[in-house]
């Protein structure tokens, strides 16, 4: 029991750490957005930036409400594994359910961006369900 809260306490300390660095890129990307947009205008940052941005914000939306989801668990290995997969596996039906081809090219940049930003969910949930799984 002890080995199992541990792993819980680790995935949870992963979680912080994943929203902690996420949070900073898309910090840093909506500061380069806004400093490209003064130098070269609205267009020009779009262009450059806005990749980083849709991203991050996915990103960070998505590890804080699974935060927030699992805060309310405690300690149940099992609810906690559950929740882990749920997430993981939803965001795994997003990447497979991706097209590009129905949309126009002003939307496929941010289908695009979405895609990025729940495949690279899959991959941090995939490392949560190894931690919580040792």
């Amino acid at each position: 029991m002890e080995r199992v809260i541990e792993n819980i306490e680790d995935m949870k300390h992963e979680l912080s750490s994943s929203i902690r660095v996420w949070n900073h890129k898309k910090e840093n990307a909506a500061d380069c957005f806004q400093r490209y947009t003064e130098e070269t205008g609205y267009a020009n940052a779009i262009a450059w930036y806005s990749k980083d941005v849709i991203q991050a914000e996915i990103i960070c939306e998505k590890l804080v409400e699974f935060q927030e989801t699992i805060a309310g668990i405690g300690d149940n290995a099992d609810a906690v594994l559950g929740h882990t997969e749920m997430f993981r596996n939803k965001f795994l039906e997003e990447v497979l359910g991706a097209s590009f081809d129905h949309c126009e090219e002003s939307h496929r940049l941010v289908a695009r961006q979405e895609y990025s930003a729940y495949k690279t969910l899959y991959e941090i949930f995939t490392g949560f369900t190894k931690i919580l799984s040792r």
